[in-house]
C-alpha cells in the first residue's frame, strides 16, 4: 500500500485510509485483472449480438418487400465466426491458449455453453417464422381486398 497522506482521503480519526481509497490502491496496484478473465467471452457475446441485430433487420427489410442480399453475408459470418471461436475456445483450445475445459475455467465453459445453446435456440425459431414467412407481420402489409 501507499503511504498514508499520499493524496489519499483519510479518516482523521484513525489516520488510516478511507476503504474506498484502499480499495482503489488495490485495484491500481493489481491492474485490475479481474475483467481480462472475462473479456474472450464478452468479445464473442457481443459478436453474437450483433449478428442477431442482423436477424432483426433482415427480418424487418422482409417484412418492408425489400431485398436482404446485401445483409444476409454479414448477418451468417456474425453468427457462425463467433460460435465457433467460442466452441474452440471452450473445448479445444492449443498450446498457447488451453481449452477452457482443459484450464478448469468451469463457469467460462458453462456461460458459453448456455450462450451457444440460446444462439441454436434463436436461430431455430428464426428458421421456422421465416418457413412460415412471418406471419402477422406480412399479413398487415398484403393488399386488402378492393384497395
Amino acid at each position: 500500500m501507499w503511504p498514508v497522506g499520499a493524496g489519499w482521503p483519510v479518516n482523521p480519526a484513525t489516520n488510516q485510509p478511507l476503504p474506498l481509497a484502499d480499495g482503489l490502491q488495490h485495484l491500481l496496484a493489481t491492474g485490475g485483472s479481474g475483467g481480462l478473465i472475462l473479456w474472450p467471452l464478452f468479445g464473442a457475446t457481443n459478436q453474437l449480438l450483433a449478428g442477431f441485430a442482423f436477424i432483426v433487420i433482415a427480418a424487418w427489410l422482409l417484412a418492408k418487400r425489400k431485398p436482404i442480399w446485401m445483409i444476409a453475408p454479414a448477418a451468417v459470418i456474425m453468427l457462425l465466426v463467433p460460435a465457433a471461436a467460442m466452441s474452440w475456445q471452450a473445448f479445444i483450445g492449443n498450446d498457447e491458449n488451453p481449452a477452457w475445459i482443459d484450464s478448469g475455467k468451469h463457469l467460462l465453459v458453462a456461460i458459453a455453453c448456455v450462450t451457444l445453446v440460446l444462439e441454436a435456440w434463436l436461430l431455430g425459431e428464426v428458421a421456422i417464422r421465416w418457413r412460415r414467412g412471418l406471419p402477422g407481420v406480412l399479413d398487415e402489409l398484403a393488399p386488402k381486398n378492393g384497395a
